[in-house]
């Protein structure tokens, strides 16, 4: 439950939307401006910016726009899971080496962990499935929904 006291006004959503749109846009188009100098495209790292910044600037959209607007906050959604898949799939699955890294913090003991590249590829890899299979869910389901309410609607006027 949700304390609507902290909820953020309709004019808060806008603003916050409009500026992760903005630096979502900004972020892609680093991106691809990075990709277009690339001579190995799939290996660069710059790969992975532009379905971030889709990821950014889609959750930007779903913020910005009221409820009432369903098919474009649906369309928003399934591309923002999707992006977020293709960043995982090309974490994963994508060309060049990899360097996956982490570990624990307690207080005032750390204890890193520098997993091998087969490990974190595999770790990114079952995401990645997992996550493309709830992009093409959401697609279909989105899909579904809006075709078959335009189905129920008649195209012309009864006479």
């Amino acid at each position: 439950m949700t304390d609507s006291s902290k909820d953020l006004s309709p004019g808060g959503r806008i603003a916050v939307g409009v500026a992760l749109i903005l630096a979502g846009a900004a972020l892609s188009a680093r991106g691809g401006y990075v990709l277009v100098q690339e001579t190995h495209k799939l290996a660069s790292d710059a790969m992975a910016i532009v379905p971030v910044g889709m990821v950014l600037a889609f959750a930007g959209l779903l913020l910005a726009v009221p409820p009432r607007f369903a098919r474009l906050r649906t369309f928003a959604g399934a591309v923002l899971i999707t992006a977020f898949a293709l960043t995982f799939d090309w974490i994963a699955f994508g060309p060049g080496t990899r360097q996956f890294g982490g570990g624990v913090v307690s207080g005032a003991l750390a204890v890193p962990f520098r997993p091998g590249e087969m490990l974190g590829r595999g770790v990114f890899g079952v995401v990645a499935l997992v996550l493309t299979l709830v992009a093409v869910l959401a697609w279909v389901h989105g899909i579904r929904r809006h075709w078959r309410a335009d189905a129920d609607r008649p195209s012309l006027p009864p006479l």
